[in-house]
């Protein structure tokens, strides 16, 4: 994925945080819960185990980026964002790579 900032993202607007070794776990479950004030993901997507949870949040890193600058991290990388604690917007342009053989499941594991 790389995340392309197009306003500052920071740690005060929710700036992403990754768990750098987290890839060897490899595609982990995710559940989809409700929407949520605090997870503006459209499906509320979480990672359902909670030892991976705590296993990859020991050490994670924030990733402050300046507008126009981008990220670049896989798939499998854990990753999350906080909370926008300011006054301003943090909005960015996620641009995904996914080989035309791959299919996303619509139901079940993801």
């Amino acid at each position: 994925t790389a995340w392309y900032a197009l306003t500052d993202a920071t740690e005060l607007n929710g700036c992403l945080r990754f768990s750098p070794g987290s890839h060897v776990f490899g595609q982990v479950e995710h559940v989809e819960g409700f929407r949520e004030k605090e997870n503006a993901l459209s499906l509320s997507q979480r990672v359902s185990d909670s030892q991976t949870i705590d296993a990859a949040t020991s050490n994670q890193v924030l990733l402050e980026l300046n507008a126009g600058e981008a990220s670049l991290h896989s798939f499998f990388t854990i990753h999350c964002s906080g909370p926008n604690s300011s006054q301003n917007s943090r909005v960015g342009l996620a641009i995904r790579y996914v080989d035309a053989s791959k299919v996303q499941p619509r139901e079940g594991k993801r």
